[in-house]
């Protein structure tokens, strides 16, 4: 943010990114006034057998699989075909390293006591359906560690709540944004 000259901006990530998102707030930098995290993974590290980690990897091998995964795991409802289709591609391309990080080294990372150190409001939206990064895990593990941390259920939502529920995701960000803006 600060190459990029930013001197007042607002963070989202959905997921992992969010996990991110978490540990970029945390580190107060200059210019951050909100923090809105979707379906965000939590601080804790993720305590899953290593062949469920290597499972969740090969989830994201094939096109069949990919479907499988977010017609069963990852939505609650059916997405617009386009938005299939644009899950599949990206997935399909994404880097095997990438992939493997993701379940093997990133989601057992250990944040949590950084995350106290969020500065600034923010906004978390789960689904309720969310069957990765669950509201109970979230109220336990992410909620009361932020200190200024808001949380927003959209009901029969799932972990895809970007496609799931974009109009509503979008509205949510912009009417907590709205009087940070400034």
């Amino acid at each position: 943010m600060e190459a990029l000259g930013l001197e007042h901006y607002y963070l989202v990530g959905h997921s992992m990114g969010g996990k991110v998102a978490q540990l970029v707030a945390s580190r107060r930098s200059c210019g951050l006034a909100g923090l809105s995290l979707v379906a965000p993974s939590s601080p804790s590290p993720l305590h899953l057998p290593l062949d469920v980690c290597q499972g969740m990897v090969s989830a994201y091998a094939s096109r069949e699989s990919i479907i499988a995964t977010v017609e069963q795991v990852l939505a609650a409802k059916p997405l617009a075909p386009e938005d299939l289709e644009a899950v599949v591609f990206d997935s399909l391309r994404g880097a095997s390293t990438a992939k493997a990080a993701w379940t093997l080294a990133a989601s057992q990372e250990d944040i949590k006591h950084t995350v106290s150190a969020i500065a600034v409001p923010t906004l978390v939206i789960s689904g309720e359906e969310d069957l990765v990064d669950p509201t109970s895990i979230l109220k336990q593990e992410l909620l009361p560690r932020i200190p200024q941390a808001t949380l927003h259920i959209l009901a029969g939502v799932g972990h895809l709540s970007p496609l799931e529920a974009p109009h509503e995701i979008a509205s949510l960000i912009r009417t907590f944004v709205a009087p940070l803006v400034g």
